[in-house]
Parts: structure tokens; sequence; C-alpha cells
């Protein structure tokens, strides 16, 4: 877990946020153990309150409209897989303009599930709510859901 607090020049905080990371291997593509990082690392480790509250899950995802995104080479990093922001601008574009013009989102909780990369074709998925908005980005004809997240505007 990655902790961090956004401040101006004058040292106002004006934004936190709070990243949680895993470890792949790259032969078997499955999640490896950190437990082991705790301790080899534990003079990196500084004893903070989290800046701002947990994670949320985001079980499920009811779209109630989608679109479809053919992965093209401005969509990925050096890796081939797709951007992290350009991920973000999918998900803002599903959505009315005046809910991003008329009020800042307050929240964004993002949960990578399995990595999308050039050339896949992508369904985009929105439920939108009053206050908030689930997507689920998915690869394989929407069978495998590749990102979840949710955003919410004014809590």
């Amino acid at each position: 877990t990655r902790n961090f607090t956004l401040c101006d020049a004058s040292g106002v905080d004006f934004g936190r946020a709070v990243s949680q990371w895993a470890m792949i291997d790259l032969r078997s593509r499955t999640a490896v153990d950190l437990s082991w990082v705790g301790d080899a690392h534990a003079d990196a480790i500084v004893q903070e309150p989290s800046p701002t509250d947990r994670p949320r899950k985001i079980r499920s995802v009811t779209p109630t409209q989608c679109t479809e995104h053919r992965v093209v080479y401005s969509d990925i990093d050096f890796n081939r897989h797709v951007n992290t922001m350009r991920y973000i601008e999918m998900m803002l574009d599903q959505l009315p303009i005046e809910m991003l013009t008329q009020e800042a989102p307050v929240r964004l909780d993002i949960h990578f599930l399995k990595e999308c990369r050039y050339g896949q074709t992508l369904t985009v998925g929105c439920e939108l709510h009053e206050r908030s908005a689930l997507f689920e980005i998915s690869s394989d004809g929407g069978a495998t859901a590749s990102v979840r997240a949710s955003i919410a505007w004014g809590e």
C-alpha cells in the first residue's frame, strides 16, 4: 500500500490517494506472495495513518450503456498494456458532459483485474447513478472483466 497527499506550493492539501499494488510472476501471469516485502524493506516503512478511506470494493456492475473501444498505439504504455489514464478517459467519455463540467468528482476507485493489450476490442460499460457511476471495462466480447471502477461526486 502506498499513501499520497498532494499539496500546493503553500503546503495546502488539495488531494489524497491510496494505491495498493500486486506483483505477478511474468512467466505464469499469476500473483506473487508479497508477505516477505515488509521484513525485507522494514526500514522504508513509515507508520502514518492513511490519508483517506480504504479503497472500495467493486464487485459487479450492471451497465446501462456500453461502447466498444479498440486498443490502439496511443492507448498503450511501454509494456503494450493500456495506460491508466486511457482507462480513466474511456470511462469519463461514457458520462454526460454536464456531470463533468458542473462539479468535479471527489473520489475514484479503480481495480485492475486483467491486462488489456494492443489490438484488443474492449467493451466499456457504465452504470449511472445520481451522484456516482460504476464502470466495467471488459475484453473477450464482454466475457472477462479487466477493470472495474467507481467515480463519486460530493460525498
